[in-house]
């Protein structure tokens, strides 16, 4: 559940510490925090393959992980690496593979089979105006 008082939080946190801490990128991955997700990227594209120091997951990881198919979206659509490997070598589509919920899971694998094309064609991934046609197509007026 989004809750904007967490992005007034962390935008406060980011001013008083100078700029982003290492960490706010994972957990708003984790917490499908789309607001402050954009943010970080916009402040400091390089964070967005840096890979926490636990276990070597990128933010685009951790939104797979916990199934946030906005952040995921926002992340690939601003240049995450869909091929990028964790510390023990799983990529993106083996974490979507892991996902329970079918639905979910047929959502990443199909994105990430198109944005790994697109990424290793070093076009831009973009996926609004497909899944904008698809809801029209099914759902015809």
């Amino acid at each position: 559940m989004y809750k904007p008082w967490m992005t007034v939080a962390v935008i406060a946190m980011v001013v008083a510490m100078g700029g982003c801490s290492r960490g706010t990128i994972w957990q708003a991955a984790q917490r499908n925090d789309i607001v402050t997700t954009k943010l970080i990227v916009q402040w400091h594209p390089e964070r967005i393959e840096w890979q926490d120091e636990e276990n070597g997951w990128t933010p685009l990881q951790w939104s797979i992980a916990h199934s946030n198919g906005e952040t995921f979206g926002a992340l690939l659509s601003r240049g995450a690496d869909p091929t990028a490997r964790s510390r023990d070598g799983r990529t993106p589509r083996q974490f979507a593979e892991q996902v329970s919920n079918e639905i979910i899971r047929k959502f990443f694998l199909d994105r990430l089979d198109r944005a790994i094309v697109q990424f290793e064609a070093q076009q831009p991934i973009e996926f609004a105006k497909t899944d904008d046609q698809a809801v029209a197509d099914a759902n015809p007026q």
